[in-house]
């Protein structure tokens, strides 16, 4: 009867460690199965890197469509400034990439500032000088500075439309004055203004 029951204590310890065993081994090769393999690594990795390398790339057309611009339109920055030697004509010019409805199909656009005197003759009336823009789009970023015994500020930005008067002072605004009333055509935008106003920036946006 001892003999047996020893058996049956070998047995069953058997059978325990064997059931051990076999648990480890699963909970082994799931735990493997949680984690991707090297192939699925490296897939995800070639992934990354192609997307990476597509960014790039993509930076790298922009970079050279804008170079091409530049040198097309003798620029020597993206964005720049130019006044002539008679101080008669500054142009605001630009290349951008891709192109869009406020530039050339290379990416240029460019915004011509002249003057004239007038409407009226005084300083102060505020309209004694018409600054003249000339885009080569339909819609314009203006920025206006003001300077007045030793006072000086930027005004913020504002959008104007091709064929639109308006004031230095009032920027945005139509120009309601009476007559002599400032001529433009339909490509060009007028802003009334005296000595205290400038115009510091345009660019195409539209």
């Amino acid at each position: 009867m001892a003999i047996g029951m020893a058996g049956k204590v070998i047995v069953f310890l058997a059978a325990l460690s064997v059931a051990s065993l076999a648990g480890f081994e699963v909970g082994k090769q799931s735990a493997n199965n949680s984690s991707p393999t090297k192939t699925q690594a490296q897939g995800t990795t070639a992934s990354h890197s192609s997307g990476n390398s597509g960014q790039e790339s993509s930076q790298l057309l922009i970079a050279k469509q804008i170079d091409a611009c530049e040198t097309t339109h003798q620029l020597k920055s993206q964005f720049q400034t130019n006044v002539s030697s008679t101080g008669n004509l500054t142009t605001f010019a630009g290349c951008e990439w891709p192109p869009s409805a406020a530039t050339n199909q290379d990416g240029y656009w460019d915004v011509k500032l002249t003057s004239q005197s007038g409407p009226n003759q005084s300083e102060a009336s505020g309209s004694n000088v018409t600054y003249i823009l000339t885009p080569s789009c339909s819609t314009v970023k203006v920025t206006v500075s003001f300077g007045l015994q030793g006072t000086q500020s930027t005004l913020p930005p504002t959008t104007l439309h091709v064929g639109m008067i308006t004031s230095a002072s009032a920027l945005g605004q139509r120009w309601t004055g009476l007559t002599p009333y400032p001529y433009v055509t339909s490509n060009e935008i007028g802003i009334l203004s005296n000595s205290s106003y400038g115009i510091t920036d345009a660019v195409c946006v539209g």
